[in-house]
């Protein structure tokens, strides 16, 4: 019995489009994921990768006026410092870096995001196959990713409302909230912000996809993600500390 009701799902998983794939992968994610089990083509990755470069660009945008006013001050204050440069010099070396922080904002951190989601797919691919001895391909791992990705939607909605309600182009929707003004700039502020709903719910669907394309138990995947995530945001939090100080 089990073994037929298992076959109808992943029969019917075959037959989802892209479309559903992609819902799914947010909302139903062990049958999404047995489905690019059955059945994976291009498409699986890099329609979800266009979309979030895509997404990621329109967020940039958005919040880039609020990012490149506070950025620019910055700019202004540093020139201001350098006796060296005359004032056309200082003109032209401040519209210079109000380009590049305009391009920057919108391209280059989008762009950012799909390299991202191919060194996970690697990570993650040596870790299902080589540590946990699962048998997925690295076409099947990177639609996992890909798909689970998808999570920075919610995640950007979400920014650019509070962003509207707030005035102001920092959105703090992790962990952060609950550290002190006096603490702000420190390794556990650093730490904290990085913990944010979206970024568990996006490495729970990668738990689930890898269990689904590797062969290997969920809850193994889940500790093998989870367990890297934390040593990277432990490792991130102490160089952007380290930076700030």
């Amino acid at each position: 019995m089990e073994d037929s009701a298992e076959s109808q799902q992943v029969e019917s998983g075959e037959e989802m489009g892209i479309v559903s794939r992609m819902i799914g992968a947010l909302f139903s994610p062990g049958r999404t994921f047995a489905a690019v089990n059955a059945q994976v083509d291009h498409r699986d990755w890099y329609l979800p990768m266009i979309i979030i470069v895509v997404v990621g660009m329109i967020s940039a945008y958005q919040l880039m006026p609020a990012a490149q006013t506070a950025g620019m001050e910055a700019v202004q204050e540093q020139l201001a410092q350098d006796e060296s440069l005359t004032e056309e010099q200082r003109a032209l070396a401040l519209e210079s870096a109000q380009k590049m922080m305009g391009l920057g904002a919108v391209v280059f951190g989008s762009l950012g995001s799909a390299v991202t989601i191919f060194i996970q797919a690697v990570i993650f691919f040596v870790l299902a196959n080589f540590v946990f001895g699962g048998d997925g391909t690295f076409k099947k791992t990177l639609a996992v990713v890909s798909y689970s990705s998808l999570v920075v939607i919610p995640a950007a909605i979400v920014t650019l409302l509070l962003a509207a309600a707030w005035d102001s182009a920092t959105v703090q929707v992790g962990l952060g909230l609950l550290v002190p003004e006096s603490m702000k700039g420190s390794f556990a502020d650093h730490a904290l912000s990085m913990i944010t709903v979206f970024a568990v719910w996006k490495y729970l669907l990668i738990a689930v996809g890898l269990g689904a394309v590797a062969g290997i138990r969920t809850r193994l995947a889940g500790m093998g993600v989870f367990g890297l995530w934390i040593l990277y945001v432990l490792a991130a939090a102490f160089a952007r500390s380290a930076v700030t100080v």
